[in-house]
C-alpha cells in the first residue's frame, strides 16, 4: 500500500496538526491508487475520538465510520468530490469504533504534492454533536457560533522562511475569493489581499512573532477580487530547526463573517439604543467607569449633563407615539451634529439624553464656562421647529450638570447628583439648565433620609387627616377635602408637599392611598354620632401613580364592597391630565368603581390639551 512521503508530511501536516483539536484523516487518492481508498494518516485526535487506534486504521476504508443512519446523499457527495479531485465541506453521521454515533463538519481537500498531480486527500474535521442541541443563553450561542466557525472552512498554509515558498491548501483561494486555484502565492501576495487599515498591523504581528517564535492568532480584514470585505481569523505557529533557526511558518486560517455580524447584533442589543442609534444606558455607564478610573489620580475635570424634553409626554399624548419617536431621532442628530467633541452622547429611555465631556483643565471656573457654552448650544439646537405633517412644533429641553474629578468626594453617584440638578431645573421654570451644588447635595441626603422614614410612618401610625371644607357657590358647605398629614417624630408636621412627591417617586403613595380611603371611610361611619347632613361628600385625592397603578382598581373596589353605606358619600378628585394619558383604560378603570357606587370629579379641568373633546367621554360626577 501506498505510503506517505515523510517530507510531504512533514512540509503539509506534522508542525500544524500536532497542535490541532481537530480531527484530521489522509488517505491516498483512489483514482491513481490500485487498491483504492484507504486511509494513510490519522492524528491523536481522531483516535480520540473514533477510539479507533492508529495502527488499527491505518489500511482500512473510511467506510469504517460510516453506519445505518449515515447519509447516502452525503457518501456519494462525497464519493463524487473524490472523483473529480476537488474540495468538499459536509456534515455527516459518523460511529465509533463502539458503534457510538456522532455528527462531525467534515473539510475535506484533495493535496496536490506537485501542484499537479493529487496524491493524497487531507479531511479536517470536528465533531459537532452538541451544536445539534439547542442554545439557550446568548452567551453559549456566541461560544457555539464562535465553535462552530473555528471549525468549518479552515484553510491550511505552510511557508518555508528560507526560499519563501508559500503553499496553501485550496481553501485559502476560497477564503480570498477565488473561485479557482490560484497557481502561485507569496507572501507578500497574501500580505496585498489584507485590506490597507490593517495590512501593517498583521505584517508587525507576524514579523515580531517569527523572531520569537511565539504562536499568535489574529484576526482582520481582507478584500475579495469583487471589492467586498470579510474578516478572517488566523492561527499562526513556527518551526525551528535543529540549529534552533525559525525556518517555517504554517497557519490555519476560516473566515468569521457571521461571527463578527453575531457580535455587532449582541452589541447593539446590549450598547445601542434601537430608535436613535445613540449608545444607550450601559453603554453610558460602562464609559463613565472608564472615564473615572482613567482619570484616578488626576484633578482635571469631566462633566456629565442630563438633557430631559421639556412636557414631552403631552407631545406623545396629543400627536401620537409615532410623531415622539419621530422627534427623539431628529433630537439625538442634532446633539451629534453639535457636540463633536462630547466623550459620550447617550440616549437613557424616555426622553431624557445623558451627556459626558472630558476635559483637559484642572480649573473648576474654566470648566464650568465651558459648560455654559456647551448648553448655550444645545438649547440653540432647539431653537429651531420640528416638523409633523403640515405643523410646526417647539420642544424646549431642561438640563442638569454635574462637574466632577477625582479630588471630590461624592457621597451620591454622579448621575444622581445631575438628576437632582435636572430637577431642580425643571422647578425653575424649564427650558435651562442648573449646576448641582453642595446645597443640592444637601437637599438630597435630606431627602434621602426623609424617604426611609416615609416608608416606616404608616406602620408608626404617623400620619393624620384634616378636612377642608367645601363650599357650595351659595356660601353652604356641603362636604370636605381630605388632606393628609406626617407628623414626624423628631421633625414634627412636614407638609405634604415635601413628602407626598417623595411618596410618588418611590410607589409608597400607593400603600398611603390605601390607608388615606379607609381612614376616609371610617370618619364618614362616625358622622351619623356627629350629627353630619347625609348629603355631606367627602372628597380624597388619587394620586396618577396611585391611579396607574396594576392593583389599584382591584384594592379600591375590595375597600368599596365592605363599606356599601358609606360609598355615597365619598368620592374620588382624579387629575385630568392623568386620565387622557390613557383614555380608554381610564374609562375601564372609572367604571367598575362606579359599579361600586363611587363618584368621581376632576381636580384639574381645564389644564389638558383637549379638556372640552374627553370631558364627554368621562363619567364624571363633578368638575
Amino acid at each position: 500500500m501506498q505510503q506517505i512521503k515523510p517530507d510531504n508530511f512533514n512540509d503539509l501536516m506534522e508542525s500544524t496538526v500536532n497542535q490541532m483539536d481537530h480531527m484530521v484523516i489522509v488517505t491516498n487518492n483512489p483514482n491513481t491508487a490500485k487498491h483504492g481508498l484507504k486511509i494513510v494518516y490519522v492524528n491523536e485526535a481522531f483516535t480520540r475520538i473514533s477510539g479507533y487506534s492508529e495502527a488499527e486504521a491505518i489500511g482500512l476504508k473510511p467506510s469504517m465510520l460510516h453506519g445505518p443512519e449515515t447519509s447516502t446523499d452525503t457518501l456519494l457527495q462525497i464519493r463524487d468530490a473524490i472523483d473529480n479531485e476537488r474540495p468538499i465541506r459536509c456534515e455527516m453521521l459518523n460511529y465509533t469504533k463502539a458503534k457510538t454515533p456522532y455528527w462531525i463538519e467534515l473539510n475535506l481537500s484533495p493535496f496536490f504534492t506537485d501542484g499537479e498531480m493529487c496524491d493524497y486527500f487531507i479531511g479536517y474535521s470536528v465533531e459537532v454533536t452538541r451544536s445539534k442541541a439547542e442554545r439557550g443563553q446568548a452567551l453559549q450561542e456566541k461560544q457555539n457560533l464562535e465553535f462552530v466557525l473555528s471549525a468549518s472552512g479552515i484553510a491550511l498554509w505552510n511557508l518555508d522562511l528560507k526560499t519563501g515558498t508559500l503553499r496553501l491548501s485550496p481553501d485559502c483561494d476560497i477564503l480570498f475569493g477565488y473561485k479557482d486555484r490560484q497557481p502561485i502565492w507569496s507572501y507578500e501576495k497574501y500580505l496585498s489581499h489584507v485590506v490597507e487599515q490593517d495590512r501593517s498591523r498583521v505584517d508587525r504581528v507576524f514579523t515580531q512573532a517569527r523572531e520569537s517564535a511565539e504562536d499568535f492568532e489574529i484576526e482582520y480584514r481582507c478584500e475579495w477580487p469583487d471589492k467586498s470585505i470579510h474578516w478572517i481569523w488566523s492561527k499562526v505557529g513556527f518551526l525551528k530547526d535543529e540549529h534552533n533557526q525559525v525556518i517555517k511558518a504554517y497557519g490555519i486560517e476560516s473566515c468569521i463573517d457571521e461571527q463578527k455580524n453575531a457580535q455587532s447584533k449582541l452589541y447593539d442589543l446590549a450598547y445601542v439604543d434601537e430608535l436613535t442609534r445613540l449608545p444607550n444606558r450601559a453603554a453610558l455607564n460602562d464609559r463613565l467607569k472608564a472615564l473615572v478610573l482613567r482619570k484616578r489620580g488626576c484633578f482635571e475635570y469631566s462633566a456629565l449633563l442630563i438633557i430631559d424634553l421639556d412636557n414631552f409626554k403631552s407631545v406623545n399624548n396629543t400627536l401620537s407615539h409615532h410623531f415622539g419617536d419621530t422627534v427623539l431621532v431628529e433630537v439625538a442628530e442634532r446633539l451629534t451634529s453639535s457636540l463633536p467633541n462630547a466623550y459620550i452622547i447617550s440616549k437613557f429611555g424616555g426622553d431624557e439624553f445623558v451627556l459626558l465631556f472630558d476635559f483637559s483643565n484642572t480649573n473648576k471656573n474654566i470648566t464650568r464656562n465651558e459648560i455654559e457654552f456647551t448648553t448655550r448650544i444645545i438649547q440653540n439646537s432647539f431653537m429651531h421647529p420640528f416638523h409633523y405633517l403640515d405643523q410646526e412644533l417647539y420642544i424646549k429641553a431642561s438640563i442638569g450638570i454635574t462637574i466632577f474629578n477625582d479630588n471630590e468626594d461624592h457621597n451620591v453617584d454622579l448621575l444622581q447628583q445631575a438628576e437632582l440638578a435636572l430637577y431642580h431645573a425643571k422647578a425653575f421654570g424649564k427650558n435651562t439648565h442648573r449646576f448641582f451644588d453642595q446645597k443640592s447635595q444637601l437637599d438630597l441626603v435630606k431627602r434621602i433620609n426623609l424617604e426611609n422614614d416615609l416608608s416606616q410612618a404608616i406602620v408608626n401610625n404617623e400620619f393624620f387627616l384634616v378636612y377642608q371644607p367645601k363650599v357650595s357657590s351659595d356660601g353652604k358647605i356641603v362636604g370636605a377635602e381630605a388632606l393628609i398629614r406626617w407628623n414626624h417624630p423628631t421633625k414634627g408636621i412636614i407638609s405634604p408637599a415635601e413628602f407626598i412627591p417623595i411618596a410618588e417617586d418611590t410607589g409608597l403613595i400607593v400603600s398611603i392611598g390605601e390607608w388615606v380611603l379607609n381612614e376616609a371611610i371610617a370618619f364618614i361611619k362616625r358622622w351619623p354620632a356627629l350629627k353630619v347632613p347625609a348629603h355631606f361628600v367627602l372628597s380624597i385625592n388619587i394620586s396618577p401613580i396611585q391611579f396607574n397603578h396594576l392593583f389599584f382598581v382591584e384594592t379600591f373596589c375590595d375597600v368599596l364592597r365592605d363599606s356599601k353605606p358609606q360609598v355615597k358619600q365619598l368620592m374620588f378628585e382624579i387629575t385630568e391630565s392623568n386620565v387622557i394619558e390613557n383614555i380608554d383604560e381610564s374609562l375601564i378603570k372609572i367604571n367598575k368603581l362606579k359599579d361600586q357606587g363611587a363618584t368621581f370629579s376632576l381636580d384639574d379641568f381645564g389644564s389638558g390639551f383637549s379638556s372640552l373633546n374627553y370631558l364627554t367621554l368621562l363619567p364624571i360626577d363633578d368638575s
